[in-house]
């Protein structure tokens, strides 16, 4: 029995929480106070970690937003990428992130079929649509043998391939929209670095792609919706290190209103643009 005890403590361990010691296979340590704990617990706020009290204000915006959510939105537990991802280690590593869709899910949504992958379910309808094409097709064959012999040779058939166009139907368009949204949503960071990945909810943020205006290069941030455009506009400024005064808009739209809110003027992945005043 001893040795039996020996071998599961080689491959998992008990969550050091005092009120779970649940045994886990994929434990994962904190990485603030050294302890292991289940999926459960391994928040610092869960645990009431001591060591992330003790943390440089820069170190811990670093980790926080190193340390992502599940990308299913129902989902409030660290993704598997948060605990793997190493900035001093980007040529070796193996994300983990789904191979079908690219975002970072947890322990328990890491499979496609578990946070019901948008991906996936794109090839699956493909598939589909493919299996029923043949299946119409090994039809007409066998009934009209004469007339598709004469309109289509071996040689013509294989000659014939098909041409990937952008597809018109306004599912697979839906199913494209919600993955590039997904990925936008997975790759965005704190427009605020105060802002806490961890304690601010999906549903409270708004994620935006930025542009300066005269420049290509997007960055892609999140911002809370409740938080003022004037505050907004100062957060830029810093990022971007550029001087005021400055007015943020919509791609060809008018300047927002500085005095309301993000929420107000405007939509979750829409494309804004910092510029000087009056040259929007």
């Amino acid at each position: 029995m001893t040795q039996d005890k020996t071998v599961l403590k080689d491959i998992g361990d008990h969550c050091s929480h005092p009120d779970c010691k649940e045994f886990d296979f994929l434990q994962v340590k904190c990485d603030k106070c050294a302890r292991v704990y289940c999926k459960d617990h391994i928040l610092f706020d869960l645990h009431d970690c001591p060591g992330s009290y003790h943390t440089a204000d820069n170190d811990t915006a670093r980790d926080v937003q190193r340390r992502s959510r599940c990308a299913l939105e129902r989902c409030t537990k660290l993704s598997l990428e948060s605990f793997t991802a190493d900035p001093t280690q980007t040529e070796l590593r193996q994300p983990a992130v789904c191979p079908q869709c690219g975002c970072s899910f947890c322990i328990e949504h890491r499979h496609p079929n578990s946070h019901d992958c948008l991906r996936r379910l794109a090839v699956e309808a493909e598939t589909a649509k493919n299996n029923k094409n043949e299946l119409a097709r090994s039809l007409l064959a066998k009934h009209f043998p004469t007339s598709t012999s004469k309109t289509a040779s071996p040689s013509s058939s294989s000659q014939m391939k098909p041409v990937n166009t952008p597809s018109s139907d306004p599912k697979k368009l839906a199913l494209a929209q919600k993955i590039q949204a997904m990925k936008m949503r997975q790759r965005a960071t704190p427009g605020d670095p105060k802002d806490k990945t961890a304690n601010v909810s999906s549903d409270q943020r708004l994620h935006l792609q930025v542009k300066l205006e005269g420049n290509d290069a997007v960055s892609v941030l999140w911002f809370r919706k409740t938080l003022i455009v004037g505050r907004a506009v100062d957060l830029l400024a810093t990022h971007f290190k550029v001087r005021p005064p400055l007015q943020l808009a919509l791609a060809g739209g008018n300047p927002f209103l500085l005095n309301s809110t993000l929420g107000e003027q405007t939509s979750d992945g829409a494309l804004v643009v910092l510029s000087s005043k009056g040259n929007v």
